[in-house]
């Protein structure tokens, strides 16, 4: 006989089947499907009646991973995938107005509560700041421009975008490097913290900055080998620098 699958239920407080917008169901999902992985065995079902009850499937050889990773997130130790959705869930709860919990469905599990989400409930901290700290990034410069004494210099770096200032010198020193060589700035930022405790950096003010090496990995690798080559070292510096390590 066929083990019967592991029901869960996401329960938003402040909607009704009725009441939750279709797009904002939409939303609630995504997230949920992140925060719980194991994507092509956990499987949607309903919107149960009641407060807005988002019902789903658990095949039973998936049910202890989903269980452990739910409760990873709950201490902070779940990949960082997990942890931005349920991050994520929250700030829509507290758009909401709401808060919610995730269980299993009461007749399998009355206890089953695997994970609760505060919400709106949550108090929130105080905002702090701005509070200087000097510091450093890096990125591919994608904008420089402006009229006053201290000109904008936008970096790149990968999804971020870091949004800086400079003296009109260093960004006519920056200028040539749009859109093609990564840099290191240095400088000192600006930083607030928002009301969920977290350090936003609002502005960061360049000093100076270097150029980073743009070389490729096998590019790298091949001028280490003409180095120990000239210097008449080890071809395996790595596993000889083991060898040294464990003497």
């Amino acid at each position: 006989m066929a083990k019967p699958k592991e029901v869960l239920e996401f329960v938003i407080d402040a909607f009704t089947p009725d009441t939750l917008p279709m797009g904002r169901l939409g939303e609630y999902l995504v997230q949920l499907s992140t925060l719980l992985g194991h994507k092509e065995r956990v499987h949607f079902v309903e919107v149960k009646e009641g407060s807005a009850t988002l019902v789903h499937e658990v095949e039973p050889p998936a049910y202890p991973k989903v269980r452990d990773r739910v409760h990873a997130v709950r201490s902070l130790d779940a990949p960082g995938e997990a942890i931005k959705a349920f991050e994520t869930l929250e700030h829509m709860l507290r758009a909401d107005g709401a808060q919610a919990e995730l269980r299993r469905r009461a007749d399998t599990a009355p206890t089953g509560r695997l994970l609760h989400f505060p919400g709106a409930s949550r108090q929130l901290d105080e905002p702090y700041g701005p509070f200087s700290q000097s510091g450093q990034l890096q990125g591919v410069p994608i904008s420089v421009g402006g009229k006053t004494s201290l000109v904008n210099v936008n970096l790149e770096d990968g999804q971020n975008v870091y949004y800086c200032e400079a003296t009109r010198e260093t960004a006519l020193q920056i200028a040539p490097f749009l859109f093609y060589q990564p840099l290191r700035v240095f400088g000192v930022g600006k930083y607030f913290r928002n009301v969920d405790g977290e350090w936003e950096l609002r502005s960061f003010r360049i000093s100076h900055f270097e150029k980073l090496d743009v070389r490729s990995l096998t590019e790298s690798v091949e001028r280490l080998r003409a180095i120990t080559k000239k210097t008449h070292l080890d071809k395996d510096i790595v596993a000889r620098l083991a060898e040294l390590r464990e003497a």
